[in-house]
C-alpha cells in the first residue's frame, strides 16, 4: 500500500518456548480490524480455511525475488493435525487455489472469521503447517493481558 495505514514499532517480542509462535508488543495503540482468536475445535479436518500473505507467487531462484507486492488470499483444506517448525501443535492443510510459500511465514489462517493458525512451514507443493494458535490460547491471553 502506498498511502494510508498506521505506522507502529515493536517495543517487545515474546516467543513461545514450545512452538513457532511469537507476539510483538507495539509502541502505541492501533485501531484496526482483526480476526478474533479461535477456540479449540474451531477448525476440523476437511474444512476450508483462508490464508493470507505476501509470499512468493511463482517459482524462481530466490523466493525473495518473486514475492508479491500485494496481500494475497488463498483457500486451503485442512488435512489434519501436525507439528510446526519447532515441533509445536499445528494445523496441516493442502492446497485449494494456492499454498503457503517463502515470505508468508507468520501470516494468519482463518476459519469462519476467526484466527486459528500462524504460517510456520510448507513444502510449497502439497502441504503446509500453521501453528495452531487455539492450542496456545492461554499463553497468548497471558502475554497480551486480555
Amino acid at each position: 500500500q502506498s498511502s494510508g495505514g498506521t505506522v507502529a514499532n515493536g517495543s517487545q517480542i515474546y516467543t513461545n518456548p514450545s512452538a513457532d509462535l511469537a507476539l510483538v508488543r507495539l509502541d502505541r495503540s492501533v485501531s484496526a480490524t482483526y480476526s478474533p482468536l479461535g477456540q479449540p475445535g474451531s477448525v476440523t479436518v476437511g474444512q476450508g480455511v483462508q490464508v493470507f500473505g505476501w509470499g512468493a507467487t511463482s517459482r524462481c531462484g530466490s523466493e525473495i525475488n518473486c514475492q508479491s507486492q500485494y496481500l494475497k488470499v488463498a483457500n486451503l483444506v485442512v488435512s489434519g493435525g501436525c507439528r510446526d517448525a519447532y515441533n509445536g501443535s499445528a494445523i496441516c492443510a493442502r492446497p485449494g487455489n494456492g499454498i503457503t510459500a517463502g515470505g508468508d511465514s507468520g501470516g494468519p489462517m482463518t476459519a469462519n472469521g476467526v484466527q486459528v493458525g500462524v504460517a510456520s512451514t510448507s513444502d510449497r507443493q502439497s502441504t503446509t503447517a500453521y501453528t495452531n494458535v487455539t492450542a496456545y490460547r492461554t499463553w497468548i491471553q497471558s502475554v497480551a493481558g486480555v
